[in-house]
């Protein structure tokens, strides 16, 4: 599947694979004793990551307002999409 990627040009760049990295390093360090009672799997995100990523930062244009109110703890984001592919919650991760 990462061969087809590749041949479309839709691949994480060295600094994306970083700020990954660094991301799911917290993530794993945060809820390194969470079991999530719905499936929830970290290295299933960071896999689907390495393909929405990509997407997020060459086909679609996703703006943020306000983030400085953000502050560092868990959320519920909720998305409301016009488009015709409801992608928008994985962009929005």
């Amino acid at each position: 599947m990462f061969e087809q990627l590749n041949k479309l040009n839709i691949t994480l760049s060295d600094a994306d694979r970083k700020r990954k990295d660094q991301v799911f390093k917290k993530l794993q360090e945060r809820y390194k004793d969470y079991k999530d009672p719905w499936g929830f799997n970290l290295d299933t995100v960071k896999s689907a990551f390495e393909i929405v990523l990509p997407l997020y930062r060459n086909y679609f244009k996703v703006r943020v307002f306000g983030i400085e109110n953000v502050e560092d703890k868990p959320y519920m984001v909720v998305s409301n999409h016009t488009g015709q592919l409801p992608i928008d919650g994985a962009l929005i991760t």
